[in-house]
């Protein structure tokens, strides 16, 4: 039931600016009517415009009216909205203000943010009082599938179908059949990650005959245990045809098993943390199940999940999840249920979650149905993203709302007028408009065809972007308590499962407990012994380990298995005895008591190993170390009994009393300690040690050769002619690289596995200059490669971007070659005044232009990127340079010189001349110049001397680091202390006997 009392103008998002004349005013609040919801809502700007804020501002504002939400959040920037402070004390605040706790600098900085927050809130009318009554009345939680960062989310592999399978099916059969092959994409996805769509065609097919057929007779195939079941349907299906072609005909029998075990792997490894946590049950996240009245607001965090597949395979459970759980509901005519993904375009391309054709995703047809049904249901989507380009316009024109924020490029702005037309919507004067917003404002087109530009408001919680580790800290205890109670089971049942469809007998599943079930090793051992951790357990260390290599149950056979027993003597003594002395006085009293262990074991212990197992002694036998003896062969260690008079002796020795005083209890047991399996793997052994105490696994390889590499690269790929040439090693892998005029391929291969752990195939140069040639029909001005991808640039400004992986084509529009060199050329004569430049080099790599200017004067570097920002770098022609060096030689009457060197300086150059007056460094930069004399000689110092006083010179004496030079001049002589090393002077004039510094400005203007 909505709310209504909170707002009833409608849904509060901002101010309204005036669009009339240059400037914008603010002319009241804008409100979003609710019932628009219902025809959902596309929100798009670059990055940083403000759309999160814009989409987080609807969900606080459903939130206080009772309307659930359920968020997709991509980078973690969503789950902030549980940063709800309505004071300066909660505890929380500095962590999340970027502080730390009891530090009083923190505390500061902590409530001043605070303050400024509220401040900006009050801008638009809120206060702390708001921010207390979302707080009040919703429930933020944050789930997080295969991690337990958040509330773990289980997402199972398959789905159950419908409530209304039948009545659907009969009506809209397209559906199931969307729903079935999404699933099936998704599931055969992870089976096959390196095989094209056209290579798994049959087991597509396949298995949605399987799910279709499951889901029509009612067998369950969500969870662990749905997994299971739909192994034994593959392994003994009960279809007897594809189509019109027989079952053995269309996918034979040795392709059915390679699926099944393919399945399987599911089942064991990092797979089954995809089935931890709550159920994926839309009544949970929509709040169904609250003990209070508290609004839920659901988000789903996948900022855990690195690959685009597995955040893609997320989005399309949870949205066929909401389609399912919408059907159940009814009809509606309000809101009930906000969906809302905040980057719905993904990484572009076909890493959208809703992309463009020819783009096909998972996820697509899950949110088309969403899109088109969701309405009528009253489930309301709001998506938003920064790349308006490659989203499913066609699809999006079932969105009433468009929200458009700030867009960079006109580029951009010609894809949402495209998008806009193609989705069919009426948008007056959009062409003009779509320059108007700034950061944090946006132009609305409302399903009334009213067109508004609005300021968004501040958000009552604080917008951060949360990395996963702080995730929980924003969930409250009472919550986490809560939703224990709906974990599911993370371990497959024990009973087998007969499908009451089929009359053929349930398969074996490969699972550590049916592999010890089947254990029919060794001639078995009768003597009890206390087993700490049970062969199922082992089983299970060891198929992890094994898995780590990808090595998994399917392809292993155990050949045998030993249980390693330690044979453990405990006594326990005590002493108590009195001393008294020839009068009957007590002159000592000793008393003591411990434990003397021995051990009789195959394998050297630790000490906390023999003190673990010393306590052990005392624990009872299980039954069920007789039905491992059975199974496994046991291997006891020989050994002598533990005899009194020995811990008695030891003991005498230890507290110094007669042995006869010391009081022994001794206990002695068989203890399990280790399990040791030889396991066969394509015809050769592997050995594995479990320490079953010390929870320790050793696993011994075989090494597999060069050749045996080879072929297991050579059956993904048998065109490939591959040699010894192409192979290479290190300490764990062997490393293939193969080339062809199109591809180069590059496969890792373990020693261990034998298995292709990594595999890499890429377009050469050539193949994408023929991708490039065939899009666009001309020679490019430049190509080069960047990191994954090939790039070529052509004159007018086109931009492609090739995967050199998937072939995928990204084209871009970035300035063109002649206004690359207008604008640079602009700024120079700007800069220096000049015009007399001409180009000597341009090239366009990297998404930036490098383009080198030359004139008499100058030398100019110029660096451009796509958007026309410019970055100069002026330096001075050494060729000037050089000649104004010269004038200024000329300048100081030096004629004779000859040059040594020359360097770069402060963007000019430095030279260094030698003459008969020593050496002389000009440097002629940018903004000034310098003239400096070094290693002066004689002549030197009376020409320097000269040239600054005048004169005539009287004497010159050598005082070691200066020269003493007497000049006279208008019949007064002055002194000149002239630096033998840098040329530095000091004049000095007589006073009586003594010689007094003067200032040469002094000297030149005959002051004294």
């Amino acid at each position: 039931m909505i709310n209504n009392d909170y707002h009833s103008e409608g849904l509060f998002l901002g101010q309204r600016l005036s669009l009339e004349g240059v400037e914008k005013k603010f002319s009241g609040n804008f409100y979003l009517p609710i019932q628009d919801l219902l025809t959902h809502i596309f929100i798009c700007g670059v990055t940083g415009s403000g759309k999160t804020v814009f989409g987080k501002a609807i969900v606080e504002e459903l939130a206080l009216r009772g309307v659930p939400s359920i968020l997709i959040d991509l980078k973690g920037d969503l789950s902030s909205l549980g940063l709800l402070f309505d004071n300066t004390s909660d505890e929380y605040l500095e962590l999340y203000t970027g502080g730390k706790s009891n530090v009083q600098d923190y505390k500061e900085k902590a409530k001043r943010e605070f303050e400024y927050h509220l401040k900006q809130l009050n801008k638009f009318g809120l206060s702390e009082e708001s921010i207390k009554k979302l707080k009040e009345s919703s429930e933020i939680t944050i789930f997080t599938p295969r991690s337990n960062k958040g509330i773990p989310l289980a997402i199972s592999s398959l789905a159950n179908p419908p409530e209304d399978l039948h009545e659907l099916y009969d009506q809209e059969q397209e559906t199931i059949i969307t729903m079935i092959d999404s699933l099936v994409n998704s599931l055969v996805d992870r089976l096959y990650p390196d095989e094209k769509l056209t290579r798994t065609e049959k087991e597509r097919k396949f298995l949605s005959e399987l799910i279709l057929y499951a889901w029509l007779n009612e067998v369950e195939l969500e969870g662990l245990q749905g997994l299971v079941r739909l192994i034994e349907l593959v392994d003994n299906p009960p279809i007897e045809e594809v189509g019109i072609l027989p079952l053995d005909e269309y996918i034979p029998l040795k392709q059915r098993k390679e699926l099944a075990k393919k399945l399987n792997g599911l089942l064991v490894g990092a797979e089954q943390l995809w089935y931890k946590g709550i159920p994926l049950d839309i009544d949970l996240l929509s709040g169904k199940h609250h003990k209070t009245n508290k609004t839920q607001i659901s988000i789903i965090n996948l900022t855990e999940l690195d690959s685009f597949e597995d955040r893609c395979f997320v989005v399309s459970r949870i949205a066929y999840s909401i389609y399912n759980w919408m059907r159940k509901q009814g009809g509606a005519t309000d809101p009930r249920l906000i969906f809302y993904i905040d980057e719905i375009g993904g990484g572009g391309g076909k890493r959208a979650f809703y992309p463009s054709s020819p783009f096909h995703v998972v996820s697509k047809p899950a949110i088309n149905l969403l899109l088109r049904q969701g309405r009528a249901f009253g489930v309301c989507c709001v998506f938003a993203t920064q790349n308006p380009g490659d989203v499913n316009y066609k699809g999006l024109s079932n969105c009433g709302t468009w929200v458009v924020g700030k867009l960079r490029t006109k580029r951009d702005r010609d894809k949402i007028l495209e998008g806009i037309s193609e989705a069919d919507i009426k948008f007056n004067k959009i062409d003009e408009l779509l320059t108007s917003p700034d950061e944090g404002e946006f132009l609305i087109k409302l399903r009334s065809e009213e067109v508004a530009l609005i300021k968004e408001r501040w958000l009552m919680s604080f917008h951060r972007t949360l990395p996963p580790l702080v995730l929980s800290k924003v969930l409250s205890q009472e919550v986490k308590e809560n939703f224990k109670a709906f974990y599911l089971p993370d371990r497959i049942p024990g009973q087998k499962w007969f499908s009451r469809t089929s009359a053929k007998p349930a398969p074996t599943i490969l699972t550590p407990e049916t592999i010890f079930e089947n254990f029919n090793f060794g001639t078995g051992h009768g003597d009890l012994f206390v087993l700490d951790v049970e062969p199922e357990e082992a089983i299970r260390m060891c198929l992890q380990e094994l898995a780590k290599e990808h090595i998994f149950p399917e392809e292993i056979q155990f050949k045998n298995a030993q249980l390693i027993i330690a044979r453990v003597h405990r006594a326990d003594w005590n002493v108590d005895k009195v001393l008294h002395n020839s009068r009957g006085e007590i002159i000592n009293h000793i008393k003591g008591s411990g434990i003397y262990s021995r051990f009789d074991a195959p394998l050297k212990l630790s000490e906390e190993t023999k003190e673990d197992l010393t306590k052990m002694v005392t624990k009872p036998v299980s039954p069920r170390s007789l039905e491992v003896c059975k199974k496994i062969e046991v291997p006891l260690p020989d050994s002598n009994r533990l005899t009194k008079t020995e811990v008695r002796s030891q003991i005498s020795k230890k507290v110094n009393v007669p042995y006869k005083d010391i009081l022994v209890s001794i206990k002695e047991q068989n203890i399990a300690i280790a399990y040791k399996f030889t396991i066969e793997y394509r015809g050769k052994n592997i050995k594995c040690f479990i320490n079953i105490i010390d929870n320790k696994i050793i696993v011994s390889f075989p090494t597999f050769s060069k050749e045996e590499a080879m072929n297991e690269v050579r059956k993904l790929h048998p065109t490939l002619q591959i040699d010894e040439e192409d192979v290479s090693s290190d300490d764990s892998s062997y490393i293939v690289n193969y080339n062809t005029e199109d591809h180069y391929y590059m496969f890792k291969v373990s020693k261990k596995s034998c298995k292709v752990l990594k595999e890499k195939v890429s377009i050469t140069e050539k193949r994408a200059k023929q991708i490039a040639r065939d899009r666009v029909k001309e020679d490019p001005f430049s190509i080069w490669k960047h990191g994954n991808t090939w790039n070529f640039y052509y004159l007018d400004g086109t931009w492609l971007i090739i995967d050199e992986e998937s072939e995928n084509v990204i084209t871009r529009s970035v300035i063109s070659s002649e206004q690359a060199e207008t604008l640079t050329r602009n700024k120079l004569i700007k800069t220096t005044g000049e015009s007399d430049f001409f180009i000597v080099r341009k090239e366009f790599k990297e998404g930036k232009w490098f383009l080198n200017f030359e004139s008499k004067k100058w030398a100019v570097d110029s660096e451009i990127d796509e958007n026309g920002k410019i970055i100069q770098n002026l330096r001075l022609q050494q060729a000037y340079c050089l000649e104004e060096a010269k004038k200024i030689l000329a300048e100081n009457k030096i004629s004779e010189t000859l040059l040594k060197s020359s360097a770069v300086w402060s963007n000019g150059w430095e030279f260094i001349f030698s003459s008969p007056f020593g050496e002389c460094v000009v440097r002629i930069g940018r903004k000034n110049r310098e003239f400096l004399k070094r290693n002066i000689t004689q002549e030197g110092a009376k020409h320097f001397a000269q040239m600054e006083i005048g004169g005539e010179v009287r004497a010159v004496k050598d005082r070691e680091i200066f020269w003493d030079i007497i000049l006279k001049k208008q019949k007064r002589n002055y002194r000149v202390e002239l630096n033998k090393q840098n040329g530095a002077m000091q004049i000095k004039i007589r006073k009586f006997i003594f010689w007094k510094p003067v200032n040469l400005n002094d000297v030149k203007k005959n002051a004294y």
